[in-house]
């Protein structure tokens, strides 16, 4: 956006503006030695007249000290309006101090008046600065804290309909706090002398109840917390991630709402609004609403989340291995809690089971980017965060990381792109597979079921406590040119699509044997007019639908367009053209399964419908196991995978090789614990808890719940009266190990049920091709 001064191709330092830079307020408290040092970091940047120099609403990394020259300042108003605040014209005036203190999305718009030339102070060389001279971010904070008081109470949705007098009278006496994830802001007891307002982030509203804790509600940006409170606070107010807080003055605040009744109705009628709302909802900890803690816990707060829908997922591992086909070092583990999300807020009991998996989400407010010694790690005007070469494998961003999404690669010992030679690994997270033109692991699901989504859209229920303002400023994002916040729905136009071609296909091919031929079907011979071209078309579809097993394996045709790896912010890139075109691996499945038919079908027409040999017979038993075995895939898959979320669902989804420890693990524990009971009593339970354990096969039934089946079978079994109470322990440690090991052993068949079918489909494909191209080779000898 903005375009540095240059001599030479090289990028114009501040080091001639020390002098500048020494009068600066806020810089004083540093030594001439460290300010000429950081002089040599200040860029110096150039602007004509009208150019934007940052923008509200996107994210910056730097702030901006004025040479020469005016801008101007505005923002988006409470009615979507730009509102002028006001014209920075005085050498050493400044603004974006906002991005260098943490806050990283821009509060205003700011543009260039005439032609105009500005310092910039980049994050991290500031925090660097910041670490041996406190004072200075000291003098920014006040600074910021009356600005964004003023121009933030200016654009709420009620508070901006005041007048300026009232708001004015409002922002007296208001400060600006900030508080991390799990800070409390009130507490229970404390004095009411407050109202608060949610600047940013969430926060929610508890109250103990013995040793019970209730949530009694979740407030976001925009929300107003306290107007009614009176004396003493008897709710704590925790804060569920970075979060920036206004307090006003109570009194104060009740005189303007006394005063302006229209205004004060609309916070009371919000409240009554989202209880009306949420009613009938569900409560269930299963459900989204039900876990809505747990959920904004896990980070629903953020710009971009990726999630796998576990009742279509088939367990195939392919995006996993699409994202280390792309960045050499998958950035994705299928690992993650369950959420039971609704589909529809309309309708009643149709739920779909939901995981988080280990990818990065792009935070709101990113916690690994605090304290970054080289700036490697940065977030693009659109939000996106990524990694850069210049990363030094410190880890800092990676234990700051709160969920644990940021892993550390190896690097070669030669690899070029090392910042020196001392270091040996670097920080590598999801980054949205910036450079290419889709994310990889979303195009090579071959069921759809892996989706990056906009949480406040997706979770519907999460989008009823969230304020509207934060939905439209992700919104906001979605529409900026280039973004990959710009998160698509799951498209499914090629399943119609490939049916209605499918359809017209076997209409041409039946209406081609029954009124192409003379005689009709009966007399349709493999060698006439009409037999060879529906025997060629029979092959093109086999073909066809075979060339599904090469597109798995082009999992990384597209090539990335020049990636910026220096300290400067990353830029968005056009991606080169595909070396080989094609369409996610879903359409792709959905055509190979249509080819598949058409295939047989103008085979079976090929031979008239009947058979008239040993070899055509064989030929077409084989292409019908084909075909039955490729329609028990699909059975299985719309199938299974329900069943295998059922026995998943309670904790976290397993893999197989889980799994198999797993199963490992309970079989040892139960011999271990076993041998602990005497031989005469094990003699006489083993049978008993055989029979209240159940089998396997029961545990693929659609009423099994394996926390109630527990419960269930402790209720059924009754240890013998004469055991001590230490063997009575010991045998329900027992049930509980054998019921988890038959839900274990469930889950593997299931796991395994999802590929032995394709086994056999395979082989009799290949089968298949064999004879087809025998049978081609022998009509052309004969003809």
């Amino acid at each position: 956006m903005s375009v540095a001064s240059a001599v030479g191709g090289a990028q114009v330092t501040g080091a001639s503006y020390l002098e500048f830079l020494s009068q600066l307020a806020f810089l004083k408290p540093i030594s001439h030695e460290d300010l000429a040092a950081f002089a040599n970091t200040v860029l110096v940047r150039q602007f004509t007249a009208g150019q934007d120099i940052v923008v509200q609403r996107q994210y910056g990394h730097a702030m901006f000290v004025l040479v020469s020259g005016a801008v101007g300042v505005s923002v988006i108003g409470n009615d979507d309006k730009s509102v002028k605040l006001g014209v920075l014209q005085n050498v050493g005036d400044y603004f974006g101090e906002a991005a260098l203190l943490g806050r990283g999305e821009r509060t205003a718009t700011v543009t260039a008046e005439n032609n105009v030339t500005l310092l910039e102070f980049e994050k991290h060389r500031f925090d660097l600065i910041c670490r041996r001279y406190p004072k200075v971010r000291e003098a920014l904070e006040t600074v910021y804290h009356a600005r964004a008081i003023a121009t933030y109470m200016r654009t709420h949705n009620y508070l901006g309909k005041l007048d300026d007098k009232t708001r004015q009278t409002l922002g007296n006496g208001a400060k600006l706090r900030m508080f991390q994830r799990g800070d409390d802001i009130l507490k229970a007891g404390d004095k009411v002398t407050d109202v608060l307002l949610i600047k940013d982030g969430v926060a929610k509203a508890t109250r103990a109840k013995g040793t019970a804790t209730s949530i009694l509600a979740y407030f976001n940006t925009h929300d107003v917390v306290g107007v009614a409170d009176m004396n003493i606070r008897n709710y704590t107010l925790t804060a569920l991630g970075q979060c920036e807080v206004i307090t006003l003055q109570h009194g104060v605040f009740s005189m303007a709402m006394i005063n302006h009744p229209d205004i004060a109705k609309h916070f009371t009628k919000d409240d009554m609004n989202r209880q009306g709302v949420l009613e009938g909802i569900g409560t269930s900890k299963q459900t989204v609403f039900g876990a809505l803690d747990k959920l904004l816990g896990a980070g629903v707060e953020v710009e971009s989340l990726l999630i796998i829908n576990l009742d279509r997922c088939v367990r195939c591992g392919n995006c996993v291995r699409a994202c280390h086909s792309r960045h050499e070092y998958t950035r994705l583990d299928r690992r993650g809690p369950i959420f039971k999300r609704r589909a529809e807020i309309g309708k009643q009991g149709v739920h779909e089971h939901v995981m988080m998996p280990a990818s990065c989400r792009h935070c709101r407010d990113p916690e690994c980017m605090i304290g970054c010694p080289t700036g490697a790690i940065q977030r693009s005007p659109s939000g996106d965060v990524d990694i850069n070469n210049n990363c030094i494998g410190c880890e800092n961003c990676a234990r700051k990381c709160p969920y644990g999404n940021i892993t550390m690669r190896p690097l070669d010992e030669n690899d070029p792109t090392k910042p020196n030679k001392e270091v040996t690994k670097r920080a590598i997270k999801c980054n949205l597979c910036r450079d290419y033109s889709y994310s990889n692991c979303v195009h090579e699901c071959p069921r759809g079921a892996i989706l990056r989504v906009d949480p406040l859209r997706y979770f519907e229920e999460l989008a009823l406590v969230m304020e509207a303002e934060q939905r439209e400023a992700i919104e906001y994002q979605r529409k900026l040119p280039g973004s990959k916040q710009q998160v698509k729905p799951r498209s499914t136009w090629f399943i119609p699509a490939s049916f209605v071609v499918g359809l017209i296909l076997i209409a041409a091919v039946v209406g081609a044997a029954l009124f192409a031929t003379p005689g009709g079907m009966s007399a349709m011979q493999g060698g006439s007019m009409v037999g060879i071209p529906l025997g060629l078309f029979a092959a093109f579809c086999l073909f066809s639908a075979a060339f599904l097993g090469a597109r798995k394996r082009m999992r990384n045709s597209e090539k990335a367009g020049v990636t910026n790896n220096d300290v400067t912010p990353p830029k968005i890139t056009k991606p080169k053209a595909a070396l080989f075109p094609r369409g996610n691996l879903e359409s792709w499945t959905q055509f190979h399964m249509m080819f598949g038919l058409v295939g047989f079908v103008t085979a079976a027409a090929h031979a008239g419908f009947h058979v008239t040999g040993i070899f055509t017979t064989l030929l077409m038993i084989v292409f019908s196991l084909e075909v039955i075995t490729g329609a028990l895939g699909q059975l299985i898959y719309m199938t299974v995978p329900k069943t295998l979320t059922r026995l998943e669902r309670h904790g976290l989804a397993r893999l197989v090789e889980d799994l198999v420890d797993e199963e490992q693990t309970l079989d040892t524990t139960i011999a271990e614990l076993v041998q602990t009971v005497p031989a005469k009593t094990w003699g006489e339970v083993r049978g008993k808890i055989d029979s209240v354990a159940g089998s396997i096969g029961s545990r693929t039934g659609a009423k099994y719940d394996p926390p109630a089946a527990l419960e269930a079978a402790k209720k059924s079994f009754q240890a013998p009266g004469e055991v001590t109470e230490d063997v009575r322990g010991t045998l329900d440690r027992v049930l509980e190990s054998k019921m988890r090991l038959l839900d274990v052993r469930a889950q593997l068949r299931l796991h395994r049920s999802l590929r032995r079918w394709l086994i056999w489909h395979v082989a009799t494909a290949t089968a298949l091709v064999v004879l087809v191209v025998f049978h081609i080779v022998t009509a052309l000898t004969v003809i």
